[in-house]
C-alpha cells in the first residue's frame, strides 16, 4: 500500500482555504472501481461515491472523471451529478453538463469503422476475446484468454494493425487494448479542458492506473498540480498510490483536509 502523502495534501488544501480552486480528477477502473472480471462488473465502491459528491459540493471544487469507457456508460457507473466526464479516452466529454467532442469526430468514427470488422474477426478465433466498439475508438479485451492463448492473439492484431499504424495509438490497458485514432483528442486533452473549465488558475490533481492515462498524468504535472500512478502497471508520475483502496485513502485525506467552505 502507498498512501497518499500527508504534505501534498495538506499544501492542496491550504492552497484551497487561500482561494484556489482546485479541478480534482480520476480514471474508473482500477482506480476509482475495482478491476472485475467484465467491465460491467466494475462498480464504484458507494463510499467512493459518497466522496466524491461531498468534494464535489465544496465551493471552489470540481470534480472529474476520465474514462476510456463511453461517455454515457462513464455517468451511468458513476451516477453522480455535477460531475464532468470525459469518456472514449477523452474523445467525448461532458463539462458542466455541455457536451464536446473531438471535432474530427467523423473522419475517426470512419478510421476505427474500417478496423473493427478485422479486429472483431480476431478476436473471434480467440476463446474469451471479444473488442468493444466505442464507434471512435475500439477496445480489445482478452482477460478471459488462456495466458498461452494471449500472446497468439495479439500477435494477429498487431499484424492486422500494422497496416494502420500511422494513423491509430494502440496502448495497454487492463487485459485489453485501446485503439483510438492516433491524432485525436486524448486523456491529457480532457484534463486541460476540465482544468481550465474549473477557473483561473484552477490547480489540477489526477491519479490513474494504465498507459492511457500517461497524457492526462503528464498534462497535471505541466499544468502545475499533483499526479498519482495508482498500483505497480501505472505510467511513471511523481507520486504512487498501490490501488483503488489508497484513492479512497486520498479521497477522505481531500475531503477532512479542505471541508465546506463558504
Amino acid at each position: 500500500m502507498a498512501t497518499p502523502p500527508r504534505g501534498l495534501i495538506d499544501g492542496l488544501a491550504a492552497a484551497h482555504r487561500r482561494g484556489a480552486v482546485l479541478a480534482l480528477m480520476f480514471d474508473y477502473d482500477g482506480t476509482l472501481a475495482p478491476l472485475a472480471p467484465e467491465p460491467s462488473l466494475a462498480h464504484l465502491p458507494p463510499g467512493t461515491r459518497s466522496l466524491l459528491g461531498s468534494l464535489s459540493a465544496v465551493s471552489r471544487v470540481h470534480v472529474g472523471v476520465i474514462s476510456g469507457r463511453p461517455l454515457l456508460d462513464l455517468r451511468r457507473m458513476v451516477g453522480l451529478p455535477g460531475l464532468s466526464y470525459a469518456g472514449t479516452g477523452g474523445l467525448e466529454m461532458e463539462i458542466h453538463g455541455v457536451r464536446l467532442t473531438d471535432p474530427a469526430e467523423e473522419s475517426h468514427r470512419a478510421l476505427i469503422g474500417g478496423i473493427a470488422g478485422g479486429l472483431a474477426s480476431v478476436a473471434a478465433s480467440h476463446r474469451g476475446a471479444w473488442v468493444e466498439d466505442k464507434g471512435s475508438a475500439l477496445t480489445l479485451h482478452y482477460r478471459h484468454v488462456s495466458p498461452e492463448g494471449v500472446s497468439p492473439l495479439l500477435g494477429r492484431a498487431n499484424a492486422l494493425l500494422r497496416g494502420h499504424e500511422a494513423r491509430v495509438r494502440v496502448l495497454q490497458g487492463p487485459m485489453a487494448w485501446e485503439v483510438s485514432p492516433a491524432r485525436a483528442w486524448d486523456k491529457g486533452t480532457a484534463l486541460r479542458a476540465i482544468t481550465e473549465a474549473s477557473g483561473p488558475g484552477a490547480i489540477p490533481l489526477y491519479a490513474g492506473d494504465s498507459a492511457n492515462d500517461a497524457p492526462a498524468l503528464d498534462a497535471a504535472v505541466a499544468l502545475g498540480g499533483l499526479a498519482f500512478a495508482v498500483g505497480d502497471d501505472a505510467p511513471p508520475a511523481p507520486h504512487r498510490l498501490g490501488g483503488p483502496d489508497d484513492v479512497v485513502a486520498l479521497l477522505m485525506s481531500l475531503a477532512a483536509g479542505i471541508g465546506p467552505t463558504p
